[in-house]
């Protein structure tokens, strides 16, 4: 059964002039992957706090990005710390910061990988132009057949955007002990033959991208950092956003 999201109502809108500096997490980070421009990959933003990077996030509408529940559900409120990072290159510097206004997540997520998507809804509308753009989003019966090939898009440890070519897989590559893979809710993928770069737990919510339309979110990985084991999206073609079936976790 199609799972659905609904765009959260508008919150009441507040101010706030964040400073953030950025150190990267070493545990979220993609190895080796070759260094990209925004321009290239507009719908990529960071979502960042004062002490690191919280997770990565695609522009789907001109107020709302899509993230991972887990993401959603971290995102900080004290002293509005949190924020997102539009148009740049880098984490924590140039680009545009936006205000989060609100955070919502897929009422039916069990809190670990099902239903692992999310909404953040952002103050001011995202000014389109060659460093921020919206992206499609795969549909309702909308097939990605294995060896479908597509670019995952996120940070690695100096902190730039990168980019891994992959490929999507049989889902009985997934099918291992420590990942309890989800034939219907998730997309198996590996790097391409011959690439040196790994998505090593992945930026968390990394956009994968096939045929310029996002067809999944990076929700988890093989445990191992190599190019030989794969790793997990959610299938967006799962998903479509509608009235209904959205919890909020904040209202500000």
């Amino acid at each position: 059964m199609l799972a659905s999201l609904v765009l959260f109502a508008l919150f009441n809108i507040i101010t706030a002039n964040p400073v953030v500096e950025i150190t990267k997490s070493p545990s979220l980070n993609i190895i080796d992957g070759d260094l990209a421009n925004i321009e290239d990959h507009p719908y990529v933003v960071s979502i960042e706090f004062l002490y690191g990077e919280i997770c990565i996030g695609t522009i789907i509408t001109d107020t709302v990005v899509l993230v991972t529940a887990a993401c959603a559900q971290r995102i900080p409120t004290k002293d509005w710390q949190a924020v997102i990072r539009s148009g740049s290159s880098t984490l924590g510097e140039n680009g545009t910061v936006h205000t989060i206004i609100g955070v919502a997540y897929h009422m039916d997520w069990d809190g670990y990988y099902n239903n692992n998507i999310g909404l953040i809804h952002i103050d001011e509308r995202f000014i389109f132009d060659r460093t921020r753009q919206p992206i499609k989003l795969f549909e309702q019966g909308d097939n990605i057949p294995i060896g479908a090939t597509g670019v995952v898009s996120g940070f690695d440890f100096g902190q730039h955007l990168v980019t891994l070519n992959v490929t999507v897989v049989d889902h009985n590559k997934c099918q291992l002990p420590q990942i309890q893979f989800n034939t219907t809710q998730e997309i198996c993928t590996q790097v391409i033959d011959n690439s040196y770069g790994v998505e090593c737990s992945g930026d968390e919510g990394a956009p994968l991208v096939v045929d310029g339309r996002l067809a999944g979110i990076m929700s988890r990985y093989s445990g191992y950092c190599s190019p030989r084991n794969p790793n997990v999206y959610l299938n967006i073609a799962n998903y479509r956003i509608v009235p209904g079936n959205f919890l909020s976790l904040v209202k500000y």
